[in-house]
């Protein structure tokens, strides 16, 4: 998967590959859009209850498709291991930043209790992370604006999960002021894979190209 990001390859495309054993050209939308299912579920905790709701599908192909995952990405079942097994012993869930939260129920004898808590303690080391990298970008693109006089006609005006919505004079939104705002988002956090920024313009948000 690192590699697959590190060469821009379509990461839903390659997942959809190795759980269906196909070759690129022949991954169907359909097929992309269980694979990106995965991908996001699998990260974020997801069981095979959800993912049969989601996607669709019967719970005993869910389970298929999770087997298949996990086969094909072992180390992503590991690392998820070490999540679990750190949660239960120190009832918190970190992330790689320090940030925690607080998971008491994990150890609790209620099958429900419990199962939720490792739901959360899967998917707070992750979407944390995602958070913490957004507000990095907007201190940095703040900071940007300020440091040259532009706070006051590029204006940050809100964030939305992974986006940041600005509010731009016409004559500035140009690709000189877009593609530094562009850098500065992509190189807010250091990873091991690169950070990828899309930008879009309209005259509103639901005109965005």
């Amino acid at each position: 998967m690192i590699e697959a990001f590190i060469k821009d390859e379509d990461i839903h495309t390659l997942t959809a590959q190795k759980i269906f054993g196909v070759k690129k050209e022949e991954v169907t939308p359909h097929q992309r859009r269980l694979a990106k299912t995965l991908n996001f579920g699998m990260i974020y905790g997801m069981g095979y209850r959800a993912l049969a709701q989601t996607a669709k599908i019967s719970a005993q192909e869910a389970k298929e498709f999770i087997k298949k995952y996990f086969q094909q990405f072992p180390s992503i079942k590991d690392w998820q291991a070490e999540i679990l097994k750190y949660c239960r012993q120190n009832e918190i869930s970190v992330n790689i930043n320090g940030r925690f939260r607080s998971l008491p129920y994990i150890n609790s004898p209620n099958q429900f209790l419990a199962s939720q808590a490792e739901r959360e303690a899967l998917n707070m080391p992750t979407q944390s992370l995602a958070a913490d990298i957004l507000k990095l970008a907007m201190i940095k693109v703040f900071s940007y604006l300020q440091e040259n006089q532009l706070a006051s006609k590029i204006k940050i005006i809100l964030s939305i999960h992974d986006e940041l919505i600005f509010e731009v004079k016409k004559e500035l939104a140009q690709e000189k002021y877009l593609k530094k705002i562009k850098e500065i988002m992509e190189s807010a956090y250091s990873l091991r894979v690169p950070l990828k920024v899309r930008i879009k313009t309209g005259e509103n948000w639901g005109q965005l190209e």
